[in-house]
């Protein structure tokens, strides 16, 4: 019989975050495109309610780096009061009354709340943060806020709003960041997660006993890290990241970028998913004895016109999109974000997702070819018919009684 042993960190490595936040980032589609330019002005012209102030998020750069590498175009960011979120029990903890509800380009929000972490002189150490954490695992309150805002805005704000429609989807992700943090003896921030390494690991998973964990789900939470300086570090993990510094505005933006990325890959994929769905289905349509169906009319219309015109819609949309979600976030340059924004794009599997979309497209290019060689053959087939009529007509017409002029 095997006994499991259960380790806990020792005192002098136990992370205890004395100023910090927890962000939850809800990250949801409303719509094909938005007119940022248009949504600002609307606001500026009453649309603003009590409270709320809107501005152009931007890359604050806290690390050395060219200051013109930003968002293209800059996301516009509505801060909104919210009483109501404030009064919510999250296991001992209470959100902001105060929301952050950042709009894209290309028709994606995230609604951003904010949990203030004070632990005061002595501190929380990370295992007190856990149940917070199982919270927010699955928080339908904050998710169904979300929504709710979401639609709102749309309402408010239709005129910047192409094709408003929000989808079920939504992509959650969380950060706790620890602004002001210290251990019983001085470390840097990289040896304080690896000293504290399954206290970080069960809040990430929202496992409420970290020693339970073996040594591999342990080590594939803090597997991807990434650090500028001794002072600040970003461990980042499926559902949730940890953030070690003083300022990490732009690991926090960088990370939120990610989650709606996440979004609008998963958006897509499915998106292709139907679209290949329904033209497979026109492509192989059958009558009941498994034939092709074939008419006298169907020589002289082209059934699948509509389909292709749709699917030649589709692929266009989904491309521009996929551009769109891509080239939103300009890094090249700047080697620390650039390196969180990789270390995200690999634990979210924006790769394989980019790889899926990629290989569809070229799937639906393949049918929309397909059936433009098949509306091709068809017309051939017809002008084939027409000729041989006419050269049978040629060939008749003379021997026709009163018409051949013997």
């Amino acid at each position: 019989m095997t006994s499991v042993v259960q380790t806990s960190p020792a005192p002098e490595c136990t992370i205890r975050v004395h100023k910090g936040d927890c962000w939850v980032f809800f990250a949801l589609d409303a719509a094909y495109a938005i007119d940022l330019d248009e949504a600002q002005r609307l606001l500026s012209l009453g649309g603003s309610r009590a409270g709320e102030a809107t501005h152009r998020e931007a890359i604050t750069h806290q690390k050395r780096s060219p200051a013109h590498l930003q968002f293209r175009p800059a996301p516009l960011r509505i801060d909104q009061p919210c009483p109501e979120v404030g009064v919510l029990d999250l296991a001992g903890f209470h959100a902001s009354p105060q929301v952050e509800c950042t709009l894209f380009d290309f028709g994606a929000v995230s609604v951003a709340y904010r949990i203030p972490l004070e632990g005061g002189g002595t501190g929380l150490p990370l295992t007190s943060l856990t149940p917070l954490a199982q919270r927010l695992f699955d928080c339908t309150d904050l998710r169904e806020d979300a929504q709710a805002r979401v639609r709102l805005l749309t309402s408010r704000l239709a005129g910047a709003f192409d094709r408003p429609s929000l989808h079920p989807f939504v992509e959650d992700y969380t950060v706790y960041h620890a602004r002001v943090w210290t251990t019983a003896q001085p470390a840097h921030a990289e040896e304080a997660l690896t000293g504290d390494s399954r206290s970080v690991a069960a809040l990430l998973l929202a496992e409420p006993d970290g020693g339970a964990l073996s040594d591999q789900s342990v080590a594939s939470a803090l597997s991807t890290r990434v650090s500028y300086s001794h002072g600040d570090a970003t461990v980042i993990d499926w559902n949730a990241a940890l953030a070690l510094g003083a300022d990490e505005s732009d690991t926090l933006a960088v990370l939120e970028f990610a989650n709606v990325e996440l979004l609008q890959m998963r958006l897509l994929d499915d998106r292709l998913d139907a679209a290949l769905d329904r033209s497979y289905s026109a492509l192989l349509r059958r009558d009941s004895k498994g034939r092709m169906p074939r008419s006298p009319l169907g020589l002289l219309m082209d059934p699948n016109r509509a389909e292709r015109r749709r699917l030649a819609a589709l692929q266009m949309e989904n491309a521009v999109l996929f551009e769109g979600v891509n080239n939103a976030l300009k890094l090249i340059g700047d080697e620390h974000l650039a390196r969180l924004y990789a270390a995200a794009a690999r634990r979210f599997h924006l790769g394989d997702w980019d790889l899926s979309i990629l290989r569809k497209l070229r799937t639906v290019d393949e049918l929309y070819q397909k059936l433009a060689e098949e509306a091709s053959a068809r017309r051939m087939e017809v002008l084939e018919w027409i000729i041989i009529i006419l050269i049978a007509a040629s060939m008749v017409i003379p021997f026709l009684p009163g018409v051949g002029g013997t």
